[in-house]
């Protein structure tokens, strides 16, 4: 199965589409629980000299930036526990849970997913 909107290539068993947040089947068809899924990755800033933790997500809305962390130099990032420990906070206090840090079931392989560290999951509300 593709899909329709990007054409990337989508496991069976999801209803979005992890690239481009699509979705791939018709409402009837979703299952009562619905999930966004986010991951917490380095990303560099427009500077190029300075990077920042960012928790990238992925739902029914399409896709965006959870959290991210304040700005720092881009050689120090491995010395930045704080900043990196200050989105998971964040994320916890917005309702997202722990998944570990392996991928998600049926998040395809993605240059921008391999990178994650940590993943988190939470209920769509509404």
């Amino acid at each position: 199965m593709f899909c329709s909107n990007c054409g990337t290539e989508l496991p069976d068993e999801v209803n979005f589409c992890p690239k481009c947040g699509h979705a791939v089947r018709d409402r009837a068809e979703h299952r009562d629980e619905r999930w966004e899924v986010c991951g917490i990755q380095i990303g560099k800033t427009g500077d190029g000299r300075t990077s920042r933790w960012v928790a990238r997500a992925i739902g029914p809305r399409g896709q965006w930036d959870a959290a991210e962390s304040v700005p720092f130099p881009s050689d120090k990032w491995a010395q930045q526990p704080s900043a990196f420990l200050a989105i998971v906070v964040q994320l916890l206090g917005d309702g997202w849970e722990p998944m570990g840090g392996a991928e998600p079931r049926g998040v395809p392989a993605d240059p921008t997913v391999a990178n994650m560290w940590r993943f988190f999951r939470r209920r769509v509300r509404g």
